[in-house]
Parts: structure tokens; C-alpha cells; sequence
């Protein structure tokens, strides 16, 4: 306040006030020089004459870069600063009292996800190779990763039992946040503390109704005949399998309503000896990463079958290359695998050899003469086409020979079984959130059964020649959205197209050599299919999650 005796003096003060303060102090009416269509450095440079002690660097603000609309504010601090945010620069104070124009900080957020599956990845590690910041994705696979400046952003990602993977981020200019969807290779061999239990599995894992799902480390600690991954199902709570068979049954259904999944696709019948007792599976259990039992209420995806779901998912190689095998009084195997300098391509190559010479004598149709051969073999690629994109491809053959001969009749049977599985197709993040994985399979069985043997009593000689080939292909589709924390969606579609060919004959001689009798038949029906499903799950408030699921099959 200005008393009368200075009232000169007062006035002389406020001038010099407005003199000092320029055309922020005098009001919006004032005449101060306009920024608008000045590259940026001519319009730091203006401020920088109007007072501010600015300082820049030629990298940050080249002169390409051009102001488009006038920066508001009361002060010169306040026009810098919304001057520099369309170029996602700020100003922040530095030493000796200097205004450093800097990058603006930058927010990556995101999710990490397996490339077998498509779940999340909880405790993956995701860190600056610059060492600017690190994070730890939580349960549902997401993270945030904030204050980063070092652009280009290079990530490196990390979880155990996966291949890590090295990704740059490219940000652009007033862009202050990034998301991104990062895919990872599961590896194989994953090491863990085992846990030795005097049954061969953990009871108090709870109910195979809730799901549970089988380690590498725990599937090959346990003692089975042979290296089966489904002879070790039968350890778990409420699981149990026939004598002297592989096939296992879920909550007392039958085998036919169990389905059997390897890296996505459903197989039919996955079984060495199927006619005696499915001794063993067409999987190796040392190619297996994990398998998935799921047993209780089945998702709208499982919803054709009523027994449960056994979901395996093989490994993932991780070595530049590495030959090995086994041999054994029961079964032989060979494996290759590598991956490409870049590790963005990995391969495996299985094959095995059972002789259950001696073993056959225990099954229920074992009887002296009976002469098995069991052949199988896996093989598997990826490749990472980019750090949203895994291309795979997959197949899976089985082949079976069973002879029996009598020297003491003429009796002869031949029993000759083949199956093969192909498929391949791509993972594909759209955006942070969304998964898609779109596969492509065809599969063909076939059995041949002929022989010849003598019918009691009537005394004639009976030929038999059974033929039956199926073959089948198919496309399906799978698409996963995630609000983390709140809401997730899946939904998705599989086409499935099958021919069946039957061809069966029976003659019969008698002691003259005259055709007594003969049977021919001819049959060729074909199937298709399309199923649509679709199901979520909502997070009413903490504890509370309602979650349903349709299913419709034709």
C-alpha cells in the first residue's frame, strides 16, 4: 500500500515492476512476440532473450522441428513448458541456476505371455539394458516400467523356464507412454527344487477338479515303465488308468470322453497297441515342458467332452545344437535340437523305438508268438518373426506292427496301424491386451488287419483282410483379451472336416480248396464339423468373479 508522503516513489516501484515482468505482467492485451510457426530453436531462443537461462542441445532440437500453435501461459516458465510438450520435451532445473531442455520421461506398460499357450508369465523380469529401471511382472503378466529418458528404449525380458529376449521400442515424439506385448519361448529343462514323496506325487495339491499342472522336473522324477508322460497322470488325486495301460480316466468317465491336447491340438487315440490295452502314449515325457489337467467344470473352448482335458505342452530348445539318446531293455531314443545364432529360431527332432519282448507276456491278450514293433517320432520349429509375432509348425507319427505266428497251426494274423498329425500356424499380439493364435492341422489314421487261421469243429480255413483309413483336417482360432484386474474374454472358432474309408473281406476254404464263403463291404462316410465359443469372467469387487461360457456345435 502506497502512503501519500511516497506516493511518487510507489508509483516509480510498479512501473519498474512491469518493466522487469514484460507482457506476462501486463495482461493478456500485451504485445509479446508470437512462437507460433518458428522452428523450436528460434522459439527457445526468443525466450531465452526474454530472461530464461536456457540450455539445449542440438540432438534434442533440431531444426526440422517447427512450432504449429501458439503456447499459452502467464509467465514465461508456464509457455515453455506447454512450447516443449507436443515434442515431448520438458525443462528442469540444473546447476547454476540453468533451465536444461530434456526428453520428456517416458511409461512402458504391458504384458508378458508365453508363445505356447498365450497365458501369462508372472515374475518375468523386464529391465532397461541402460539400467535406467527394472520391473517384475505381477500375476496376471503385466508391468510398468516409468521415468525411462534412453530412447530408442531397449528391453531385455527374462522369466524362469523361458528363452530371454532382447526388444526395442521406438518412441515418437510427444508420445509419453508405450504399450507393449511381449512373447516369450518357453525353454526346456527347467530346474527346480523336486519335493520326494513316498506315493510318487503331492496329495496336497489339491483335487485334479481344480487343475494341476505337471513340471518338467516333477514328470521325470517320477518312476514309470518307460518314458510315458500320461503313466505318470495316474499319480495325482482322482486320476486312475486300466493295468498295464496309459490311458487315463477322469473321474471314473470313460476314455472316450477325455480329450488329449499336445502344444494346441487335439489328439485322437495318441496310443502304441491301441487293441491291447494302449500300453503306451505317442509323447516322450522328456520332450514334455508341462502338462495341464483339468478336470472339474470344463471352459466353453473343452465344452464337446465330459471327462476332462489333458493339456500337455512340449519344450522349448535353447541350445546352439545337441544331439542325444537313450538305450534301454524296454525302449531306445534319439533327439536333436538348436536354435539360431539370433535365438529367434529354435527345432527338435525326436524319435523313439519300443521292444517290449518280454513286457507283451503281461498284458491281457499276451501269448507266446506275439511279436510287437513300435515306432514314434516328434518334431517341432518356432521362429520369432518379431517381438509380436511367433510362426510354428509341429508334427507327430506313430507306427505300430504286431505279428503273431503258431507253429503248431496255421494259424496268422499281421496288424499294421499308422497315425500322423501335422499342424502349424501363428501367435500374434494385437496391441497389449489381446492374444490370437490361429492354427492349421490335418491328421490321417489308418489300421490293416489281415490273416488266416482254421475254425474249430468245421475245419475250414478262414482269410480275414480289415482296412481302415481316416484322414481329417482342420482350422481354429483362438483370440484372449485381458483388463487387467478386471475382466477377461475368450473366444473363437474350429472347423474340422473327416473321411472315413472302410474296406473289409472274408473268405473262407475248405479242406478241398472250395470257397465255402465270402464277405465284402465298402464303406466311406465323411463328418464336418464347426464350433463357435465364447466365455469371460468379471471381477465384481475383490473375491467376487463371475465368469460363464457358450458353446455352439454343429
Amino acid at each position: 500500500m502506497c502512503v501519500r508522503t511516497g506516493k511518487r516513489r510507489c508509483i516509480a516501484g510498479v512501473l519498474a515492476a512491469l518493466l522487469l515482468l514484460g507482457p506476462a505482467a501486463a495482461g493478456p492485451g500485451s504485445d509479446r512476440p508470437r512462437l507460433a510457426g518458428l522452428r523450436l530453436v528460434d522459439a527457445l531462443e526468443q525466450l531465452r532473450e526474454a530472461g530464461l537461462p536456457l540450455v539445449w542441445s542440438s540432438d534434442l532440437v533440431p531444426d526440422s522441428l517447427r512450432v504449429l500453435e501458439e503456447p499459452d501461459g502467464a509467465t514465461p516458465r508456464e509457455r515453455l513448458a506447454n512450447l516443449l510438450a507436443p515434442f515431448g520435451l520438458v525443462a528442469e532445473p540444473g546447476t547454476g541456476g540453468l533451465l536444461l531442455v530434456r526428453r520428456a520421461p517416458v511409461l512402458v506398460t504391458g504384458v508378458v505371455v508365453s508363445s505356447g499357450t498365450g497365458a501369462p508369465v508372472p515374475g518375468a523380469r523386464v529391465e532397461t539394458l541402460s539400467g535406467e529401471g527394472a520391473a517384475t511382472c505381477g500375476r496376471d503378466g503385466r508391468f510398468s516400467l516409468g521415468g525411462l529418458r534412453d530412447v530408442p528404449l531397449r528391453l531385455r525380458v527374462s522369466a524362469p523356464g523361458f528363452l530371454a529376449r532382447e526388444i526395442t521400442l521406438a518412441v515418437g515424439r510427444g508420445r509419453h507412454g508405450v504399450e507393449v506385448t511381449v512373447v516369450l519361448a518357453p525353454m526346456p529343462l527347467l530346474r527346480r527344487e523336486v519335493t520326494v514323496h513316498p506315493d510318487g506325487a503331492d496329495a496336497s495339491a489339491g483335487p485334479a477338479s481344480q487343475g494341476r499342472v505337471l513340471h518338467q522336473d516333477e514328470i521325470g522324477s517320477t518312476p514309470t515303465l518307460g518314458p510315458d508322460v500320461m503313466r505318470t497322470l495316474p499319480l495325482l488325486p482322482g486320476l486312475t488308468a486300466p493295468d498295464n495301460s496309459s490311458r487315463v480316466l477322469l473321474r471314473g468317465a470313460e476314455p472316450r470322453d477325455v480329450t488329449y491336447l499336445l502344444d494346441g491340438i487335439e489328439l485322437f487315440e495318441p496310443f502304441h497297441l491301441n487293441g491291447l490295452q494302449a500300453p503306451f502314449s505317442l509323447v516322450d515325457s522328456s520332450l514334455a515342458r508341462t502338462v495341464r489337467v483339468l478336470a472339474g467344470p470344463l471352459s466353453a473352448d473343452h465344452g464337446d467332452r465330459l471327462g476332462g482335458v489333458i493339456d500337455i505342452e512340449t519344450r522349448q530348445p535353447d541350445v546352439p545344437f545337441r544331439v542325444y539318446g537313450s538305450a534301454g531293455t524296454l525302449e531306445s531314443s534319439a533327439t536333436a535340437e538348436g536354435t539360431s545364432p539370433d535365438g529367434r529360431v529354435a527345432w527338435l527332432a525326436s524319435a523313439r523305438r519300443w521292444y517290449p519282448g518280454e513286457w507283451i507276456d503281461t498284458v491281457e491278450a499276451g501269448v507266446e508268438g506275439l511279436d510287437p514293433t513300435l515306432d514314434d517320432g516328434f518334431a517341432k520349429f518356432s521362429w520369432a518373426a518379431t517381438p509380436d509375432l511367433v510362426v510354428f509348425g509341429r508334427a507327430l507319427a506313430g507306427h505300430d506292427v504286431v505279428r503273431f505266428s503258431s507253429p503248431e497251426d496255421p494259424d496268422r494274423i499281421e496288424a499294421r496301424s499308422r497315425s500322423r498329425y501335422l499342424w502349424g500356424g501363428f501367435v500374434a499380439a494385437l496391441g497389449p491386451r489381446t492374444i490370437v493364435r490361429t492354427t492349421l492341422y490335418q491328421a490321417r489314421w489308418s489300421t490293416r488287419r489281415d490273416g488266416s487261421g482254421e475254425i474249430d469243429l468245421v475245419g475250414d480255413l478262414v482269410t480275414v483282410d480289415d482296412a481302415r483309413r481316416t484322414s481329417g483336417w482342420g482350422v481354429q482360432q483362438d483370440w484372449s483379451s485381458t483388463i487387467p484386474g478386471r475382466a477377461t474374454i475368450r473366444a473363437g472358432w474350429d472347423f474340422r472336416a473327416l473321411r472315413t474309408r472302410f474296406d473289409y473281406s472274408r473268405t473262407a476254404i475248405d479242406a478241398t480248396g472250395t470257397t465255402t464263403s465270402r464277405l465284402d463291404a465298402r464303406l466311406a462316410p465323411d463328418d464336418r464339423s464347426l464350433a463357435l465359443y465364447a466365455e469371460g469372467s468379471l471381477v465384481l469387487r475383490p473375491g467376487v468373479v463371475l465368469s460363464g461360457g457358450l458353446r455352439w456345435q454343429r
